[in-house]
């Protein structure tokens, strides 16, 4: 089978300015006590500096935390969103993959999603994570208290009550590579090797085309994930989709951590002039870009009031911040997505492009016989 020709792949990049109450959020979605949160700040210096941030395996842990409480199947039933069996070798915590690589692609969505290296075998047994995230980064804040909403290199958030840290700004960014979602690949040097999708429909007719529900909903239920602990709580965040799998809004969004609306549109429109965004081919907008941004009306409310002094009323920084966002919506024709299903749209989108792809690949090969 052939790989799938022209991909789109889901990207983002979130800025949270606000630990505390991303902290508190986690706690309501996982039911826990704030302290009991799973977040561990590290630090390393960087030009002489420190710099704060929460490593990836912190953030994927959370994430699959989410989809494995969330969405597991009735009893009896095959459980893709279930824990992958861990084993110790050689004094290292890894997953247990003594299955084929095949069974394990199937049957466990965390072992899909997230990869995995196996030691304890020779050659090792490795699989790229499917689900690509950065550090989650402090990129401004006031350094001067030496306290944060989580221990440094320990669990959960003590209270930040009083620290006034409520302006820190976090960046992280994640990358979908859908093209290799649910996909055997198995490639020598020469090129040669499977290249197989895996999450077939079983009970669907050999006349029938596939359906491929299994890898839409694995789609969707990362990005819901994405969207339930990283984006609900954040202050901005643009997701889009690119034609390579980098987090290209990344470096761009620096400045907009500011909360001013001039900063924000140039931000903005310094990330979006990007020749990765392909343009729609169809549609009533042919020029808009398949891109979401997404302002939390409370946060934006919060970013008014902080920029509100004598000289700039509140009503006067609100209009302002909404005539800029409006002239960015019609230069890019982008989607201001607020709280809405923008992973919903995402994943409808692909599964058509790859069912598309799979007839088309069908077709072919039948034609070829």
């Amino acid at each position: 089978m052939t790989a799938m020709p022209h991909w789109l792949y889901p990207i983002g990049t979130i800025l949270i300015r606000n630990k505390e109450m991303w902290c508190k959020h986690l706690a309501n979605l996982f039911k826990v006590k704030p302290q009991e949160v799973p977040l561990h700040l590290q630090t390393l210096r960087q030009a002489g500096r420190p710099l704060r941030f929460i490593s990836k395996g912190n953030l994927r842990y959370l994430l699959w935390r989410y989809l494995r409480t969330r969405h597991a199947n009735p009893p009896g039933c095959p459980e893709p969103f279930a824990d992958a069996p861990v084993t110790r070798h050689r004094g290292t915590m890894q997953f247990q993959v003594n299955a084929s690589e095949e069974c394990l692609i199937i049957l466990c969505a965390e072992l899909d999603l997230f990869g995995y290296m196996y030691t304890a075998v020779d050659p090792p047994r490795t699989r790229k994570s499917v689900v690509g995230l950065t550090k989650m980064v402090k990129i401004g804040g006031d350094e001067r208290n030496g306290t944060d909403c989580w221990k440094a290199g320990g669990g959960g958030g003590g209270s930040a009550a009083g620290n006034k840290e409520g302006t820190d700004c976090w960046k992280v960014s994640f990358t979908i590579d859908v093209a290799r979602l649910g996909r055997l690949t198995d490639h020598d040097p020469s090129g040669q090797g499977r290249d197989e999708l895996l999450l077939k429909d079983k009970d669907q007719d050999q006349n029938q085309d596939q359906e491929f529900k299994e890898w839409k909903r694995r789609l969707q239920k990362v990005l819901e994930a994405i969207h339930k602990v990283l984006i609900e709580p954040c202050y901005l965040a643009v997701v889009g989709l690119a034609q390579v799998p980098v987090p290209i809004f990344d470096p761009f969004l620096n400045n907009a951590c500011a909360g001013e609306p001039a900063k924000i549109k140039t931000a903005l429109k310094e990330a979006l002039q990007n020749g990765w965004l392909p343009p729609q081919k169809t549609g009533s907008e042919k020029n808009s870009k398949q891109v979401w941004v997404i302002l939390s009306p409370d946060i934006v409310s919060e970013m008014v009031r902080e920029v509100t002094d004598s000289e700039h009323p509140q009503e006067q920084v609100k209009e302002d911040l909404q005539n800029e966002l409006g002239k960015i919506r019609k230069d890019f024709g982008i989607i201001f997505a607020g709280n809405s299903t923008w992973y919903e749209q995402i994943a409808n989108l692909l599964h058509q492009k790859l069912r598309e792809h799979e007839q088309a690949t069908t077709s072919q090969s039948a034609g070829n016989e």
